[in-house]
Protein backbone atom coordinates (compact mmCIF):
# COMPACT_ATOMS: atom_id res chain seq x y z
CA UNK A 1 0.00 0.00 0.00
CA UNK A 2 1.46 3.37 -1.02
CA UNK A 3 1.40 6.40 1.01
CA UNK A 4 -1.47 8.13 -1.24
CA UNK A 5 -3.48 4.99 -0.88
CA UNK A 6 -2.56 5.30 3.56
CA UNK A 7 -6.60 6.13 4.44
CA UNK A 8 -5.25 8.26 7.63
CA UNK A 9 -4.73 12.21 6.33
CA UNK A 10 -1.76 13.30 8.08
CA UNK A 11 0.05 16.33 8.58
CA UNK A 12 3.48 17.27 10.68
CA UNK A 13 5.33 20.37 11.19
CA UNK A 14 7.63 21.73 13.80
CA UNK A 15 7.01 25.69 15.00
CA UNK A 16 9.06 27.58 17.62
CA UNK A 17 6.30 28.24 20.54
CA UNK A 18 8.10 31.31 22.89
CA UNK A 19 11.63 30.13 22.10
CA UNK A 20 10.69 26.32 22.14
CA UNK A 21 10.84 24.06 19.42
CA UNK A 22 7.34 22.48 19.09
CA UNK A 23 6.55 19.59 17.44
CA UNK A 24 2.69 19.29 15.33
CA UNK A 25 1.32 16.03 14.01
CA UNK A 26 -2.25 15.82 12.49
CA UNK A 27 -3.73 12.44 11.96
CA UNK A 28 -7.24 12.68 10.40
CA UNK A 29 -9.33 9.58 10.60
CA UNK A 30 -12.76 8.79 9.60
CA UNK A 31 -14.29 9.37 12.71
CA UNK A 32 -11.76 11.38 14.81
CA UNK A 33 -8.82 13.97 14.28
CA UNK A 34 -5.85 12.97 16.20
CA UNK A 35 -3.44 16.02 17.01
CA UNK A 36 -0.18 15.69 19.10
CA UNK A 37 1.52 18.99 19.89
CA UNK A 38 4.54 18.25 21.96
CA UNK A 39 7.61 20.06 23.30
CA UNK A 40 8.68 17.04 25.45
CA UNK A 41 8.91 13.82 22.77
CA UNK A 42 5.49 12.19 24.49
CA UNK A 43 1.85 12.84 24.46
CA UNK A 44 1.36 14.78 27.89
CA UNK A 45 -2.25 15.31 28.77
CA UNK A 46 -4.73 13.74 26.12
CA UNK A 47 -8.07 15.80 26.03
CA UNK A 48 -10.95 14.45 24.24
CA UNK A 49 -13.42 17.53 22.68
CA UNK A 50 -16.48 17.02 20.71
CA UNK A 51 -18.73 19.60 19.38
CA UNK A 52 -22.59 19.50 21.13
CA UNK A 53 -25.96 20.92 19.51
CA UNK A 54 -27.48 22.89 21.94
CA UNK A 55 -31.52 22.87 21.80
CA UNK A 56 -32.10 27.22 20.44
CA UNK A 57 -28.77 28.05 20.93
CA UNK A 58 -26.86 29.86 17.59
CA UNK A 59 -23.62 29.56 19.12
CA UNK A 60 -21.71 26.00 18.96
CA UNK A 61 -21.20 24.07 22.45
CA UNK A 62 -18.17 21.88 23.17
CA UNK A 63 -17.43 19.12 25.50
CA UNK A 64 -13.55 18.88 26.77
CA UNK A 65 -12.60 15.96 28.81
CA UNK A 66 -9.11 15.32 30.18
CA UNK A 67 -8.81 11.63 29.27
CA UNK A 68 -5.27 11.22 30.74
CA UNK A 69 -2.55 13.39 32.29
CA UNK A 70 -2.90 16.94 34.06
CA UNK A 71 -6.83 16.75 35.36
CA UNK A 72 -6.07 20.22 37.66
CA UNK A 73 -4.10 22.42 34.80
CA UNK A 74 -6.75 24.68 33.53
CA UNK A 75 -4.47 26.35 30.86
CA UNK A 76 -4.30 22.76 29.16
CA UNK A 77 -8.26 22.71 28.99
CA UNK A 78 -8.63 26.62 27.73
CA UNK A 79 -5.89 25.33 24.81
CA UNK A 80 -7.62 22.15 23.72
CA UNK A 81 -10.96 24.74 23.91
CA UNK A 82 -9.26 27.29 21.42
CA UNK A 83 -8.10 25.24 19.42
CA UNK A 84 -11.47 23.06 18.76
CA UNK A 85 -13.12 26.82 18.60
CA UNK A 86 -10.67 27.54 15.68
CA UNK A 87 -11.44 24.52 13.93
CA UNK A 88 -15.71 24.95 13.94
CA UNK A 89 -14.99 28.56 12.92
CA UNK A 90 -13.50 27.37 9.80
CA UNK A 91 -16.65 24.72 9.54
CA UNK A 92 -14.64 21.53 11.20
CA UNK A 93 -16.71 19.93 14.04
CA UNK A 94 -14.88 16.35 13.75
CA UNK A 95 -14.26 15.69 17.37
CA UNK A 96 -10.81 15.63 18.14
CA UNK A 97 -8.77 14.08 20.72
CA UNK A 98 -5.58 16.79 21.56
CA UNK A 99 -2.62 15.63 23.14
CA UNK A 100 -0.42 18.46 24.67
CA UNK A 101 3.09 18.02 26.17
CA UNK A 102 4.18 21.15 26.95
CA UNK A 103 7.11 22.43 28.92
CA UNK A 104 5.86 25.53 30.44
CA UNK A 105 1.66 26.17 30.96
CA UNK A 106 2.18 29.80 30.32
CA UNK A 107 -1.21 31.88 28.42
CA UNK A 108 1.58 32.96 26.25
CA UNK A 109 2.43 28.85 25.46
CA UNK A 110 -1.17 28.94 24.54
CA UNK A 111 -1.73 31.33 22.39
CA UNK A 112 1.20 30.66 20.62
CA UNK A 113 -0.11 26.77 20.26
CA UNK A 114 -3.36 28.48 19.10
CA UNK A 115 -1.97 30.20 16.20
CA UNK A 116 0.23 27.87 14.91
CA UNK A 117 -2.96 25.61 14.45
CA UNK A 118 -4.85 28.04 13.40
CA UNK A 119 -2.17 28.90 10.52
CA UNK A 120 -1.33 25.44 9.61
CA UNK A 121 -3.96 22.93 10.21
CA UNK A 122 -5.04 19.98 8.26
CA UNK A 123 -9.05 20.67 7.78
CA UNK A 124 -7.58 23.72 5.27
CA UNK A 125 -6.03 21.33 3.14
Amino acid sequence: MSAAEFPVRTKLFTRDVEGVPTDFSFSLYADRLLLIVTQLGCAGTIISTTSDSAFDSAAPTFSITVLSGKRDEPLLTLCARRIVEAAASQGFTTPMLICLGLKQHRLEVVKGVVAAVEQDNLWRQ
